[in-house]
Parts: C-alpha cells; sequence; structure tokens
C-alpha cells in the first residue's frame, strides 16, 4: 500500500468529488452511504434496495478505474433499488475513499475487502466486478474464494490484454494529444475507442477527469488457472466485441480455461469498453446482468448464504 494523491490540485479534487455527487443524484432509487474503517483507511459504501430482498445474498459492487459507487449504479436502471446491493468505493480509484493504492502483487485487495465485509456483517456475496473492479474481485476470488457465492465479470481486467500497438495509437497518443492540448476535440477523439455513445454525465465528466485525475496507468496482472483453482461459485461473464483494452472475445475463450464453474458468457455487440448509454442499450444491459444473476442463483442455489445480522 503507498499513500497517493488521486487528482492534481485541490480544486482538481473538489470538482472530481462533486461529480460523485451528480452522479448520485440522477438515481431512481434510495440511497445511504456508510463508511467503513479498515487497516488501509476508510471506504465509503453505498448502500440501496430493500433490507429483505427476494434473494438473500447480497450483491457487492465493485466500479472501474477513475469512478465511483453512483457511477456504476447508474448503468443498472432501477434494479439496485430492488434488490440489496453493496456499492463499494475502491481506495485510489475513487474520491470516496482513502487517497492509497493496494498492491495487486500482495493479497492487499483482497485483505481490505474482506474487511469491508466484515465491518457490513457480509458472510458471503455475489461479487461484480467492473473493468478496474474485475482484477480487484479477482483477488479476492484468489486469495479467499470462501467469501464469494457468485461472480459476475463485466469487461473485467486480469483476463486478457489488448494488443499493444494497437492501443498506444488508438487510445495511448489520443490521450497524449489531449494532455499536451487539453481541447474538447482531443479529449472526444482520446476516448472514442473507449466509449461506444456518448452521454450528459459522463462526457463532461471523462473531460475532467482526464484533466484532473492523477492515473495510474499501471496494468493489474493476468490471473492464472491456479489462481482461481479455489474457486468453486458459479461465475458469469460479460464483454464487449469492440474492447481494444480486454477484447471480448478472447476474454470469453479464456474464461472457459480459468472457470470450470463458468455459467454462462455474454459478448456486448458493436461495443467499446464503455457500454451505451442509450437509453433501450441500458435497459438491455439490466436484462444481461439480472439474467447473470439468475444464472448463477440456478447453478447453485444451496451456496448462497443469508446474511448475517447486521448493525443496519
Amino acid at each position: 500500500m503507498k499513500q497517493v494523491k488521486l487528482a492534481k490540485s485541490d480544486d482538481g479534487f473538489r470538482i472530481l468529488n462533486e461529480w460523485h455527487d451528480r452522479f448520485e443524484s440522477r438515481l431512481s432509487f434510495e440511497t445511504r452511504t456508510e463508511r467503513v474503517n479498515t487497516s488501509f483507511g476508510f471506504t465509503d459504501v453505498m448502500i440501496t434496495g430493500p433490507e429483505e430482498s427476494q434473494d438473500s445474498s447480497p450483491i457487492v459492487i465493485l466500479h472501474g478505474a477513475t469512478a465511483g459507487a453512483p457511477f456504476a449504479l447508474g448503468e443498472l436502471q432501477d434494479l439496485p433499488g430492488r434488490q440489496r446491493f453493496y456499492t463499494v468505493n475502491i481506495p485510489g480509484q475513487s474520491t470516496r475513499a482513502e487517497q492509497v493504492r493496494l498492491d495487486f502483487g500482495t493479497d492487499e485487495y483482497s485483505r481490505w475487502l474482506c474487511e469491508v465485509f466484515d465491518q457490513l456483517s457480509i458472510e458471503r456475496a455475489t461479487v461484480c466486478g467492473v473493468s478496474w473492479g474485475g482484477s480487484v474481485a479477482l483477488q479476492l476470488a484468489k486469495y479467499n474464494p470462501d467469501r464469494i457465492s457468485g461472480l459476475i465479470l463485466v469487461v473485467p481486467g486480469s483476463i486478457v490484454r489488448g494488443p499493444v500497438l494497437k492501443g498506444i495509437w488508438e487510445i495511448g497518443l489520443p490521450m497524449l494529444r489531449f494532455k499536451l492540448f487539453p481541447t474538447q476535440k482531443n479529449c472526444d477523439r482520446a476516448v472514442h475507442k473507449i466509449f461506444t455513445t456518448s452521454d450528459e454525465y459522463w462526457s463532461p465528466y471523462i473531460t475532467d477527469a482526464m484533466r484532473y485525475w492523477n492515473v495510474d496507468f499501471s496494468v493489474p496482472p493476468l490471473v492464472s488457472k491456479n489462481d482461481m483453482s479455489s474457486l468453486n461459485a458459479p461465475v458469469f461473464v460479460i464483454a464487449a466485441d469492440k474492447d481494444l483494452s480486454f477484447p471480448g472475445e478472447p476474454l470469453i475463450a479464456r474464461s472457459y480455461s480459468l472457470f470450470p464453474n463458468l455459467v454462462g458468457a455474454h459478448l456486448l455487440k458493436n461495443s467499446h469498453h464503455c457500454p451505451s448509454f442509450d437509453s433501450d442499450d441500458r435497459r438491455r444491459f439490466t436484462q444481461i446482468f439480472e439474467s447473470a444473476l439468475e444464472s448463477i442463483r440456478a447453478a447453485s442455489p444451496s451456496a448462497f448464504c443469508v446474511q448475517s445480522e447486521t448493525k443496519h
């Protein structure tokens, strides 16, 4: 673990932190936030859905890089208002968690997440990791697989890597151009191969993120089949066919090799790393996510433990 400064300036941090509130304000369901203190610092957890939901196993969401809890929840329409979700802000990747970066070369991410579970009185959970959050979820699967009753991975890191030269040419160089000449046109070019469509919140946010975040460009390591050997929980993978970072078809192919307990996979068509924000596409994505939950429940109904008595 090392201390970091997430933003390039205090004013930049304030602007990024305000975006968290804006994304939360657009959610269509009620939320509450609980601050959890761990040996790695504080973590804010956004809690949604009824205390006693139809699914007795809580769902834990781990968001992508340079984002936060409401950023991920907003892509699931009203689902988090109907089921119990705990969306955890990741240290070093959210303004609502400690400004530290944990080490993928050790078990730090897994220990941190286990401490979060313990503070929330969660014994086991269905864990969903998105992009960078997928890499974090796989660390839990590697070191503490007993805490996972089901695993959903959405365009996750740590399974495959994209073509290096193509990534540099189509993403890396445009980002460098924006840093040197921070115009809106250059920003649009930089995210053209990352975002499938534009959005009234995401588009201006990513402009500010590229201006103010001290981005961690280190790449989480790939997991091996041996790393996943103790994971008995069912797994579902959602990938994108035009994802330059984690190409969809190779990602799904390797997932079948990594996870003998893979119960399903879905390839998003005509989608870059960030799926479409169009309302119909968001609705379809939510349906895909619900289908993933249903597949996991059907695969191992006895694996879901009732959440232990909580402090809430």
